[in-house]
Parts: C-alpha cells; structure tokens; sequence
C-alpha cells in the first residue's frame, strides 16, 4: 500500500505484512473490532518524533557514597 507523508507530502510504502500485523493486533471489544489506522507519517518523519521525544543523558556531580567528590583526583 502507498500512502502520502502528511508532513513533506512524500510518497512512501507500507509494507502487507504491516498492515496485517495493525489488523492483528487491533482492539476487539463486544465482538466489534477497533482497527488500527495505518500511518500517516513516513519512516523518517517518525523516527524525527520518536527522538524528540527522548530526554537528553544529562549526568551530575554528586558526593560519591564512600565520601569523597566523584571528579576529584
């Protein structure tokens, strides 16, 4: 299946077994079935959104256990 990116209008390609695994995995309540749309961003936009999202490492000084400073020589 072919679907636009709705950020950079690209074309891009989702892949059947894709789609049968959101068809699979799709929420089934009351014998009614919720399907799992297909996505509207490509690859490359979603991996941008996933890293976003990802707080930064960000290390501390801090008084090591044993008593002394850990940047101390």
């Amino acid at each position: 299946m072919n679907n636009n990116c709705f950020q950079y209008s690209t074309q891009f390609q989702i892949p059947d077994s894709d789609l049968e695994f959101l068809d699979k995995i799709s929420l089934t309540f009351n014998n009614k079935k919720y399907p799992i749309p297909a996505p509207t961003l490509c690859p490359q936009c979603r991996q941008r959104r996933r890293l976003a999202m990802r707080n930064k490492r960000v290390l501390y000084e801090r008084q090591c256990d044993c008593g002394r400073i850990t940047n101390d020589e």
